[in-house]
Order: C-alpha cells, then sequence, then structure tokens
C-alpha cells in the first residue's frame, strides 16, 4: 500500500517536472512578451508575418502594419510568436522589482 502510494508520488512529480512546469514557464515568458510590446516595435507572428505595431485593437488584438506593403493587419496576442530586441531576462528583472515596490507600499 505503501509502496504504491510512493510510486504513484513520483510519478506524478516526475510528469509535472516534464509537462506542467516548462509550460507554465513558456506561458509566463510569453505574457512578459507581450505585456512589453510598445507601438513602434516590431513583431513576428506564428504564421511567419513580419510588422510594425501600430498600436492594441478591440479584443486583445495588436494593429500591425506589414513590412513590405505597408498592410495593417490584427494579429491576436496568442499568435504573436517573437518580439524583436525583446530581452527576457531583463524584462523579469524589472517585473519582480516592481513586486518588490508594491510589497513594499502595502506595508
Amino acid at each position: 500500500m505503501i509502496a504504491t502510494l510512493i510510486v504513484f508520488f513520483f510519478i506524478t512529480l516526475i510528469v509535472y517536472i516534464a509537462f506542467a512546469r516548462p509550460y507554465r514557464k513558456a506561458e509566463n515568458k510569453h505574457g512578459l512578451m507581450i505585456g512589453s510590446v510598445k507601438v513602434g516595435d516590431v513583431i513576428y507572428s506564428k504564421e511567419g508575418i513580419k510588422g510594425v505595431v501600430q498600436g492594441v485593437a478591440k479584443g486583445e488584438k495588436f494593429r500591425v502594419a506589414t513590412m513590405p506593403d505597408e498592410m495593417t493587419l490584427l494579429i491576436p496576442f496568442n499568435d504573436v510568436k517573437e518580439v524583436e530586441g525583446f530581452d527576457y531576462k531583463e524584462v523579469r528583472k524589472d517585473y519582480k522589482k516592481q513586486l518588490k515596490e508594491k510589497r513594499k507600499s502595502w506595508k
């Protein structure tokens, strides 16, 4: 009985380490990347479209002007693959700094 529970615990731990944790980390990175986008940034979509952000439209979409022909498209936040010049470590450090400042103000 106890051996079965120990095996079940270790299998659950392995599944968490192998699947859930990397997915959550990638989701967090994507959220920070989307939160750091400003007007004028160059983004790449999952479909391979490169464009300059002109603004944010309704429904969590970026208004983007494509590079060669200046066509305006609406790209959902989830379809953004990469932001040119995005540095995850720097943005994460700034985010943690802001959280510390907020926690100090709560006291």
